[in-house]
């Protein structure tokens, strides 16, 4: 018996692997080439296999080299990575699908799973779905995020490709029931592969919002005037007012009910987030919890009070003058009956639930009885947005934005310092650090502070 290079040993014709599960009472076993001969003219590999603890003999791949196919072997059965036949490789597709469901028993949003399913179909299965995932490498990778950049694609849109190719690295590295593994996790498959945004600016967060992007205060009136004027439904005006001055989601506050509006301490409460219909695909309007999965609640100003409390009485069947303590009363029974019982399941479950006939949505349109969709309250904002001073290239979804500067503003504690970033995030939805990359740049605020001791010097 001689010995190879790398602990290969060649036996009369045979290359033999490392010795593997040698105990007292086992002697252990060994994977081996059998190398051509004159009655097998093609290398044969035998070894366990790892899933199942049998025997299993493959032909070596021709375009493989004998000892250098044993030494890859032999360090995937180290590491616990499956070890397939050519002929039943699972493929990138295979993985895509696997990832997925990972994400729904996880919990995740069906309409997140749909988005991650689309970008990974569209940019990677679409060219190769059908490659081996041992074979995927940091070549393929780049070559699908280099397709999606000379496409046009957003940032933000590659940001979430390579947020999806982590979870099928991730996946492809986790040891299933068998405790074996598609991929060594020493083998990256997207390293050097960059996907992540980053500032246009020194110094600021890859979210950071300029200046110029954030509603100011006259044009947020200026926006509430034009759908009060212009508006269609009888509520526009209202929704518009919560938009700027209290900051939510969109789909947040079009899932505000009346059960959701405290008038005793002036707040709204987020409970619920609109799931929007996706027509072709059999999925109507839900309702499902809110972004964060965490209840929130948040003050509103007073010129809010009266017309949510004028919406409130007329969801609930009140009459038109019921007094704040009979509304309190009738929202807490509808909580008790049903909807707090029913919110804490879908909570429970992380999952959207159907609309009941009974929910008291406070922003529907008369013709349907149900919220607007993004599409139909796209074609309303534009109408508002160009009787009004509101700029073009500022989103509606950047009215959050002035509601936080209204709040940083305004609202002032006893030392006069604003009110805290942990409370306005507790607002908004937000983590205090992903708040403050929105609207500060470090540096200028040191700068600032420096600038009065260094003016003496």
């Amino acid at each position: 018996m001689t010995e190879s290079t790398n602990g290969i040993e060649r036996q009369h014709g045979t290359l033999v692997g490392k010795l593997r599960d040698a105990e007292a009472s086992k002697r252990g076993w060994r994977a081996k080439v059998y190398l051509p001969s004159e009655k097998y003219p093609y290398p044969r590999v035998r070894f366990k296999d790892p899933r199942t603890g049998k025997w299993e003999t493959r032909a070596v791949p021709a375009d493989e080299d004998p000892e250098e196919y044993l030494r890859k072997l032999d360090r995937a059965l180290d590491r616990k990575v499956v070890v397939e036949p050519r002929s039943a490789k699972t493929t990138m597709a295979d993985l895509v699908k696997v990832y997925l469901q990972w994400l729904r028993d996880e919990g995740r949003d069906e309409e997140y799973v749909i988005k991650v399913s689309n970008l990974l179909s569209k940019w990677m299965i679409e060219t190769d779905g059908d490659l081996p995932v041992e074979k995927w490498g940091p070549t393929h990778s780049q070559k699908w995020v280099g397709a999606m950049r000379t496409a046009k694609l957003s940032p933000a849109r590659i940001e979430d490709f390579g947020t999806a190719l982590s979870g099928l690295k991730k996946t492809a590295f986790r040891r299933d029931e068998h405790g074996v593994r598609l991929l060594d996790p020493a083998d990256d498959p997207t390293e050097g592969v960059s996907t992540t945004r980053t500032s246009t600016i020194e110094g600021a967060h890859r979210d950071y919002v300029p200046p110029r992007l954030r509603p100011t205060t006259p044009q947020a009136g200026s926006i509430i005037a034009a759908g009060a004027k212009h508006g269609e439904w009888g509520w526009e005006e209202t929704v518009l007012r919560i938009g700027t001055y209290c900051g939510p989601r969109l789909a947040e506050q079009l899932a505000l009910r009346d059960v959701d509006v405290d008038f005793v301490k002036k707040e709204l409460r987020f409970r619920n987030t609109i799931r929007w219909p996706r027509p072709g695909i059999g999925l109507d309007m839900q309702l499902k919890p809110i972004k964060t999965k965490t209840r929130r609640q948040m003050p509103y100003p007073a010129s809010l009070h009266k017309p949510l409390l004028a919406l409130c009485r007329e969801s609930l069947g009140l009459p038109a003058n019921a007094s704040v303590k009979k509304v309190t009363a009738a929202q807490k029974e509808k909580l008790d009956a049903k909807f707090e019982a029913l919110d804490e399941l879908t909570y429970k479950l992380k999952q959207p639930r159907p609309i009941e006939v009974d929910e008291g949505l406070l922003f529907c349109r008369p013709d349907t009885g149900l919220p607007p969709t993004k599409e139909a309250w796209g074609d309303r904002w534009r109408a508002w947005r160009d009787a009004s001073t509101w700029p073009a290239y500022i989103p509606w979804r950047n009215a959050r934005h002035h509601a936080v500067a209204f709040w940083r503003r305004v609202l002032v504690s006893d030392r006069g310092a604003p009110v805290d970033w942990e409370v306005i995030g507790l607002w908004v939805g937000n983590d205090p650090p992903t708040l403050q990359g929105h609207y500060q740049i470090p540096h200028e605020e040191a700068s600032a502070e420096a600038r009065a001791t260094l003016d003496q010097y």
